[in-house]
């Protein structure tokens, strides 16, 4: 994907916001990071990290001194610029676009004045003259599942506002738990995919720790034919029928998706808890380009957008969305199994499923 680096007046490359999103490659120069903490603790070994990342395609390169992790130890500013004003001197001299992760004016100051271009804090990104470039929905710095969830269905409305939109998602709770994988270091297939998500509601900057992955699945992402996926839905609280139609809708207005097919609506009792009101039940075909976990991560943030709570499992709800199917995938975790486990025991997706299957 092409994007373009441009000299801005005091010589340094500054990428534009306006074409293809950008990839910010992360390069932690701490103990304490969550995923990638004292790899890169030796100067001259985060140098040639951010020389690999260049070279796999990042467009800018992101430098962090201190871990912002929830439970970090903060540290003084002194610290902090010890650890990172070698290497942005080196890499500015290289002419490599960068931006600094500090919550420090002095080191701010400092390295701007080393050939930083930008300044990250946390929900912004500032350029050198101090005004505001990007915005970060802040992934990751909430308390809930169900917080993050929201702030991801917030993204086209974020999208829509002033300024352009950067997405930190790499490696984070959010991803291991729309993943089910654990360990941060092995999250990176799930990170890319959400990259990807979050890429096609419009996010210009893409800060990742593995940029090649990355860049491989926003390629594939472009030339992606569509895949068939299907989708059970049910509510039991509220105005049922307005749920299902509200959800579906959403669905077909996820970028790269459509509903193409939607089956009848069938009322049932509540087959494993059965102590609730009865449920209203759908399906829907859907084809998306939209790779697995950001199609997942949609159908969360939308139970989350209509309202659902999760009181207990299995329980009463406003809307859920099950993904049963997604092309010939196999998938399997505590968090997510496809094809969906139950599917084959449950007559009321089976019977909207046979309306609609091709």
């Amino acid at each position: 994907m092409d994007t373009s680096l441009e000299h801005n007046a005091e010589g340094r490359k500054e990428p534009t916001l306006l074409s293809q999103p950008l990839i910010m490659g992360i390069v932690n120069v701490t103990p304490d990071s969550f995923s990638d903490g004292g790899q890169f603790e030796s100067a001259a070994d985060a140098i040639d990290h951010a020389k690999q990342l260049v070279d796999e395609g990042a467009d800018i390169i992101d430098i962090g001194g201190e871990s912002t992790r929830p439970g970090h130890t903060p540290i003084e500013p002194e610290e902090e610029i010890a650890r990172i004003q070698w290497i942005v001197e080196e890499l500015a001299d290289q002419g490599i676009c960068l931006s600094v992760d500090t919550r420090h004016d002095e080191t701010a100051d400092l390295v701007i004045e080393a050939g930083a271009t930008f300044i990250n804090r946390i929900f912004h990104l500032y350029n050198t003259d101090g005004e505001i470039v990007a915005v970060d929905p802040g992934f990751g710095f909430v308390e809930t599942y169900e917080q993050d969830l929201a702030l991801w269905a917030s993204l086209p409305e974020l999208v829509a506002s002033q300024y352009p939109v950067m997405v930190g998602i790499s490696r984070k709770r959010l991803v291991g738990r729309i993943s089910g994988v654990h360990d941060p270091l092995k999250r990176d297939e799930a990170s890319s995919q959400l990259a990807v998500g979050a890429a096609a509601h419009g996010a210009r900057i893409l800060r990742v720790h593995n940029v090649a992955l990355t860049r491989q699945h926003l390629d594939a992402f472009a030339q992606a034919e569509p895949a068939i996926t299907y989708v059970a839905l049910g509510s039991n609280l509220g105005d049922r029928h307005a749920y299902i139609d509200a959800a579906i809708e959403r669905v077909d207005a996820l970028p790269a998706t459509r509903v193409v097919a939607r089956s009848s609506v069938i009322e049932t009792a509540a087959q494993y808890v059965t102590d609730q009101p009865d449920f209203l039940n759908g399906a829907i075909r859907v084809e998306t380009k939209l790779p697995l976990f950001a199609f997942f991560i949609e159908l969360q943030a939308i139970e989350v957008a209509l309202g659902r709570v999760k009181l207990y499992d299995k329980g009463p709800r406003i809307i859920d969305l099950d993904l049963l199917r997604y092309s010939d995938i196999a998938y399997s975790t505590p968090e997510l199994t496809i094809p969906h486990p139950l599917m084959n025991e449950r007559e009321f997706v089976l019977r909207p499923l046979a309306e609609i299957t091709v």
